[in-house]
């Protein structure tokens, strides 16, 4: 378990559960990526489950999650606007059962991430076949995110 020296930003889309759990005294641990492979796999879950320690939840989490965190003036709530859409070429995965991204949309996406800075993320319209880059724009403490709420 380590100090949380600055502030742990969670997405909107979880603040409801993590404050829950923050209100019910199980806190947050955050877990992240031990699989070389995959290394922006990251994962938060109550710090306690029924008075112990939650158990890593998926064998790519490393074996102690990193920060634990209990007071909710430690989390911040990003906020993020949409900074970049653009369309992408697809492929057939190599089993033929799956779509990928090309080469060259996998670049201009990484390029686009880069170009957004940090904390910013990508979905994919399945509708459109577009690339959707999220930039954050600030953040806010949860206890004044939750107050609008």
């Amino acid at each position: 378990m380590s100090v949380v020296l600055e502030k742990f930003v969670i997405h909107a889309d979880n603040v409801i559960q993590i404050a829950e759990w923050i209100r019910d005294g199980r806190g947050l641990a955050h877990w992240t990526s031990v699989d070389l492979s995959d290394s922006s796999f990251g994962l938060s879950t109550p710090a306690l489950t029924n008075g112990v320690q939650t158990p890593k939840p998926s064998w790519k989490a490393g074996d102690q999650p990193d920060p634990i965190i209990f007071d909710p003036p430690d989390i911040e709530v990003a906020r993020y606007e949409l900074f970049r859409r653009f369309h992408v070429a697809i492929r057939r995965g190599r089993s033929g059962l799956s779509l990928k991204c090309t080469d060259g949309a996998s670049r201009r996406i990484r390029a686009a991430l880069a170009s957004a800075g940090e904390g910013s993320y990508q979905t994919f319209a399945y509708d459109s076949q577009d690339a959707l880059i999220y930039k954050r724009v600030g953040t806010e403490p949860l206890t004044k995110f939750l107050e609008a709420l």
